[in-house]
């Protein structure tokens, strides 16, 4: 869900980053507070999860794309009616 803004292989790149980072995130903090390993996984990778999707959600309105990746940005916005 964290990269579900991204297209492509960026969205995949960042969904793994987001895993892999939470993982070791989350095994540190669980070996520097001896805490369970397993929680403390599940809360980091959440936690860059929401950090990661709050970040994209702000950067793609920047980059217009629908749905076939076709940029889009030249057109005029569409009015809401």
């Amino acid at each position: 869900l964290a990269a579900r803004h991204l297209n492509g292989n960026v969205g995949l790149m960042v969904a793994f980053a987001v895993g892999v980072a939470g993982y070791a995130i989350g095994l540190l903090l669980s070996a520097m507070f001896d805490l369970p390993s397993g929680a403390l996984i599940v809360w980091t990778i959440a936690a860059c999860a929401i950090a990661v999707s709050t970040f994209t959600a702000r950067t793609s309105t920047d980059n217009v794309t629908n749905v076939a990746g076709k940029d889009r940005s030249h057109l005029p916005a569409r009015e809401a009616g």
